[in-house]
């Protein structure tokens, strides 16, 4: 039985998300570096919409640019605020936890 999740390519609004290549599967978390953070800007889609540029804010654990409907987000873990934007995080720090 799948998860429930979104695909990317379907987000509309900014948030900072768990994210996995392909779709999840009842076997998810069974290996190391399977689940990234990354916000997902729309903003950030490439011209033909094919392609999503991460890695541009704190926190993010993806960088450059992923096919988006390769990706699917499993949580989100908060929308964007605005007040994220201007703190200075060190690498490691979650902008939705921080921003809580």
């Amino acid at each position: 039985m799948p998860l429930e999740a979104t695909c990317v390519a379907d987000i509309a609004e900014r948030v900072v998300a768990i994210v996995k290549f392909g779709p999840p599967l009842n076997s998810d978390g069974m290996r190391p570096g399977e689940f990234y953070q990354v916000t997902i800007d729309p903003e950030r889609f490439s011209p033909c919409g094919e392609f999503i540029r991460v890695g541009l804010y704190p926190g993010d654990e993806l960088v450059g640019w992923q096919r988006a409907s390769s990706l699917y987000a499993l949580s989100v873990l908060a929308p964007w605020p605005k007040e994220v934007e201007s703190l200075e995080l060190p690498w490691f720090a979650s902008p939705a936890l921080e921003a809580a």
